[in-house]
């Protein structure tokens, strides 16, 4: 007779006659999460190589060709080829922060120099007219000079002291009585030796390294208004005599757009270091912006002489 077992009774039928076991759902949904993400990773991978050759390289713009970035060595790629092969001169050059900015302070340089800048008229006989607006009235108007030695030796234009052999000197309202020592009318120089000893001194720079379009600051007093400032750049250098038709004027000239008026002449015109470039002689009349200095280094041989 069969046997039938009761509620909750052990089996004891073989257990080679039981179903295998059957993995959890939890189990199954994991492996399919793992094969799914396997496949994903996989067409994305030969998607990608699949679309590598038909991609071209973005069309630069005009800013980005300007300047290349040069590859690092171990880059053999076709771009680093081509990036090697752009010549170098295609990279912007910096220039001088100078170039593009006034001196740092015209104010400090000015304090500095303008203790030995001078007005100047001739001792006899009539000093330089020009006209004074408004009006036709004329006033007779001091030149300029500046100091080259603390012993007294000044520069001025020859035009400014005449014929006269000595020249009336005022120094920051003192007035004083120099001897004029040399003059030549054809350079348009003039050197006056003041009596006594310790006088303060501009510093002399070298013109012949100036370049146009550096800075230029002219001090002097036109108009009889001593220690005017005015500042522009070097407009040309070299300029002649005869380009200026300027009579009995050789030159060289460095030209300049530093306004230069009547009475500046003689005084100094000055790099943005503060250093003599040029002594102030002459306005193209009737121009504005086109003024002209003798250059110190025409100068120089006479100031070794004298001192």
């Amino acid at each position: 007779a069969s046997h039938r077992s009761c509620p909750g009774e052990a089996s004891t039928a073989s257990p080679t006659a039981q179903e295998p076991a059957k993995p959890s759902a939890v189990k199954v949904a994991k492996s399919r999460l793992v094969y799914c993400l396997i496949g994903v990773a996989v067409v994305l991978l030969l998607s990608d190589r699949g679309s590598e050759p038909s991609r071209r390289p973005a069309t630069p713009t005009a800013a980005s060709s300007a300047v290349r970035s040069t590859p690092s060595p171990s880059d053999t790629s076709p771009q680093a080829a081509t990036s090697h092969a752009v010549p170098s001169q295609t990279e912007p050059t910096a220039l001088p922060p100078s170039a593009f900015s006034p001196p740092a302070s015209i104010a400090d340089m000015v304090e500095q120099v303008a203790p030995a800048i001078v007005q100047v008229r001739p001792a006899t006989g009539t000093a330089p007219q020009t006209p004074f607006q408004p009006g036709s009235q004329r006033h007779s108007l001091a030149g300029s000079g500046m100091i080259v030695s603390s012993k007294g030796l000044m520069v001025t234009n020859a035009h400014v002291v005449g014929d006269s052999p000595q020249a009336l000197v005022q120094r920051q309202g003192q007035q004083l009585l120099g001897q004029v020592v040399y003059r030549d009318p054809d350079l348009d120089i003039a050197l006056v030796k003041l009596e006594g000893g310790s006088y303060p001194t501009v510093r002399l720079g070298n013109s012949d390294a100036v370049r146009p379009g550096e800075w230029a600051i002219a001090i002097g007093s036109p108009m009889g208004l001593s220690n005017t400032v005015t500042a522009g750049i070097i407009s040309a250098i070299n300029r002649q005599g005869s380009e200026l038709q300027l009579a009995g004027r050789s030159g060289p000239f460095i030209q300049t757009d530093a306004a230069i008026n009547p009475g500046s002449s003689g005084g100094p015109l000055l790099n943005d270091r503060g250093e003599v470039i040029g002594i102030n002689t002459a306005v193209l009349e009737g121009t504005q912006g086109l003024s002209f200095a003798v250059p110190i280094s025409a100068v120089q041989p006479l100031l070794e002489a004298a001192r």
